[in-house]
């Protein structure tokens, strides 16, 4: 169990101050991408729905796999625009509301 403390802000301003302007930098480096798509691919169920939760301008969901549905839901739309695996995106803070706005079961991953 984590302690409450794990859980603090550093900066405690709206996240959509910061989420405003698109920042399209990779977090992770081309290893760790190789790895994250290996992994999707493993554990995604191809032609699935999936959720693409903090989404931004890239997924890295393996090409090799076809899925039915790839939904964004994160914080600048611009961002999510220019990622060519969604197939729709929700521009949504979850540290504002976290209640998914989806109904339930929408998606297999």
């Amino acid at each position: 169990m984590l302690p409450p403390a794990a859980f603090a802000r550093h900066d405690e301003s709206p996240d959509d101050v910061f989420y405003s302007v698109p920042r399209k930098v990779v977090h992770i480096d081309d290893d760790a991408i190789a790895a994250l798509g290996r992994l999707y691919a493993e554990v995604l169920p191809g032609g699935g729905r999936l959720l693409d939760v903090m989404s931004s301008w890239r997924s890295h969901l393996p090409d090799e796999v076809p899925f039915g549905e790839v939904v964004g839901l994160g914080m600048n739309a611009e961002e999510m625009a220019d990622n060519p695996q969604l197939t729709r995106f929700v521009v949504h803070d979850l540290n504002r509301d976290p209640r998914l706005p989806f109904l339930p079961q929408t998606f297999d991953g």
